[in-house]
């Protein structure tokens, strides 16, 4: 069995929609679905900035609770 490593970054209230959208960018050429898993969990606010600048990518978007 294979184990992909996971990584989950909680941002709290650290990036506003700009922000997001240029590190979600940045960010997502990096990723290899076969070596790492990778999610972002945006403050409430940003979730639809963040899913909108991960289309296409495999980076997870998630949410805080």
């Amino acid at each position: 069995m294979n184990k992909i490593p996971k990584l989950v970054a909680n941002w709290k209230m650290y990036k506003g929609p700009k922000e997001t959208t240029h590190f979600i960018q940045s960010l997502s050429p990096h990723i290899d679905p076969s070596l790492h898993w990778v999610g972002i969990a945006p403050s409430f606010p940003l979730i639809p900035t963040a899913v909108t600048a991960a289309k296409g990518s495999s980076l997870f978007i998630g949410a805080q609770t």
